[in-house]
């Protein structure tokens, strides 16, 4: 349960950072012509791009082998 938790956590403070650049940084002229939609969705697919490095990174340097660990799947 710990560490299903814990996972969660650190995913969903992954997407977040988008989410908080975006508060931060609305004002700008790029993003003010991407507009919330189109900004989410290529934020999302970014962050799932890098999702990939920075794992196989983990994988690689702490040898952590998942990050979230479910009963049902682990990722």
């Amino acid at each position: 349960p710990l560490a299903m938790v814990f996972g969660s956590a650190i995913i969903l403070s992954w997407y977040a950072l988008p989410v908080a650049y975006w508060l931060w940084k609305k004002e700008s002229e790029i993003l003010k012509k991407l507009g919330p939609i189109r900004y989410g969705i290529t934020a999302f697919l970014f962050m799932t791009m890098m999702a990939l490095p920075v794992k196989i990174i983990l994988r690689l340097a702490l040898n952590v082998k998942y990050i979230l660990v479910t009963p049902f799947f682990n990722i």
